[in-house]
């Protein structure tokens, strides 16, 4: 459904169904702009805007699978990059709809994924995930708001070492 609300001597319409980018448009007359929100509202129910990937029948492990399809193969480090989707793919939110994905599940994989491995392992995981929804974005039409991973925090990692040099060793 459509708000449409006089602004000044112009009227403003926004349409915003569930699994679409919202869309927003200001006219001189209240019949136009009421035209142009049924329009558009057509549009969607024949799914044929400009972003016609509904995000509530898209999951992340589409997403994860494209990317291994279409850009690992292209990669120098493919050999890596397809080892980590295998160990992500397995996580329960890549079978979330793109539409309820918050920051707080990648905060709780990365919680998860910290009991089991080192931060740095964690952060390249994070970083596949991050690359995999920009891209979405970006290139493949996914109508995302923004990226949820933008606001997760990184883990910080300790590889610093202490060593003592030993007798002959230049300083």
């Amino acid at each position: 459904m459509a708000t449409i609300r006089k602004r000044g001597g112009s009227w403003s319409v926004q349409v915003r169904p569930k699994g679409f980018p919202p869309l927003s448009k200001t006219f001189r007359s209240q019949v136009d702009a009421k035209a142009w929100a049924r329009a558009q509202e057509a549009l969607m129910d024949a799914g044929e805007t400009p972003a016609a990937l509904a995000l509530n029948s898209v999951t992340l492990a589409d997403l994860i699978r494209r990317y291994d399809e279409e850009v690992v193969p292209l990669l120098r480090g493919a050999h890596q990059e397809t080892y980590r989707i295998r160990r992500i793919s397995s996580a329960a939110l890549c079978a979330m709809p793109l539409d309820d994905l918050r920051p707080s599940h990648f905060a709780s994989y990365r919680n998860a994924r910290l009991a089991e491995v080192k931060p740095q392992t964690v952060k390249h995981e994070l970083a596949l995930f991050g690359r995999i929804i920009t891209l979405a974005q970006r290139e493949w039409g996914v109508a995302l708001k923004d990226n949820p991973l933008k606001q997760v925090g990184l883990p910080i990692v300790h590889n610093a070492r202490e060593r003592r040099l030993e007798d002959g060793e230049l300083v």
